[in-house]
């Protein structure tokens, strides 16, 4: 049943967060309600998904991995529930580290956040991942997700996680992390990376004249500066943005076999 609900009409819309957990769903209520968003606490993910098909709108839903047990009497997946409810709202999903897989499957996550990490470190991804996902409310949000080992993106590069925690990326940033992964050996030159900013300038700025920024191989330094500082914030040790002398930049591992599908 359903038990607080918090905040005013704030930044950020309406959340609803299903978590058995008792102390650590109130906590979550009362830390993001402080980033301006309105909370609906639920224990379970049955009721979550009735008060949804019942007609409630609804920005986003944060839910325990473990949440999808149960979540449909009739053996209904949970995403199927919400594409009939037409819910396109983003998902995401609170695991221990590599335990999302087979929950944001069911769910149709839009990202994975790892609730071991320390809880002021979760908040802030959850705040960010939420304000994010209110730009890419539609249909296609539910859409598949293609993962390569610990990083996940679905096709159009607009949502991405590595190691089960969200990246804030901008659309630069997406579009030349994808560029890097997709690019075959050696890796991504530079006259590559830089016609794929000048095909997203373009679309940008509907192709008007000197819309968009220079592209050079400094703007290509940059980005993969600040994607390689986003990637440590979630992961220290992350290594896999390589220099390839005489090319350009690579991604290590990329030769590894196709990605599989997260339906």
């Amino acid at each position: 049943m359903a038990l607080a609900q918090l905040g005013g009409a704030g930044r950020g819309g309406r959340v609803i967060i299903v978590l058995e957990d008792r102390l650590l769903r109130e906590s979550l209520a009362m830390a993001l309600a402080e980033e301006g968003l309105r909370i609906l606490e639920f224990s379970s993910a049955d009721a979550a998904l009735s008060h949804i098909e019942a007609g409630a709108d609804v920005d986003a839903l944060i839910v325990d991995a473990q949440a999808d047990a149960g979540a449909a009497g009739d053996g209904e997946q949970p995403r199927a529930r919400l594409r009939a409810a037409r819910c396109a709202s983003p998902v995401y999903v609170l695991s221990a580290q590599g335990g999302a897989h087979r929950a944001a499957e069911k769910w149709g996550a839009a990202g994975v956040i790892d609730r071991t990490q320390p809880f002021a470190s979760m908040r802030r991804n959850l705040t960010k991942a939420i304000r994010a996902g209110a730009l890419l409310g539609h249909p296609g949000l539910l859409a598949t997700m293609r993962s390569q080992g610990p990083l996940v993106f679905n096709a159009e590069g607009t949502q991405v996680s590595w190691k089960d925690n969200y990246l804030d990326l901008g659309p630069a940033e997406q579009a030349l992390l994808s560029g890097l992964v997709g690019a075959p050996e050696p890796g991504l030159t530079y006259q590559q990376a830089m016609a794929i900013l000048s095909e997203l300038d373009e679309r940008q700025t509907e192709g008007a004249p000197g819309g968009g920024p220079a592209n050079g191989p400094e703007r290509v330094k940059s980005l993969v500066r600040r994607l390689r500082k986003k990637f440590r914030e979630v992961d220290p040790d992350f290594d896999q943005i390589v220099f390839v002398p005489g090319c350009g930049y690579g991604w290590r591992g990329s030769e590894t076999p196709t990605s599989e599908i997260l339906r």
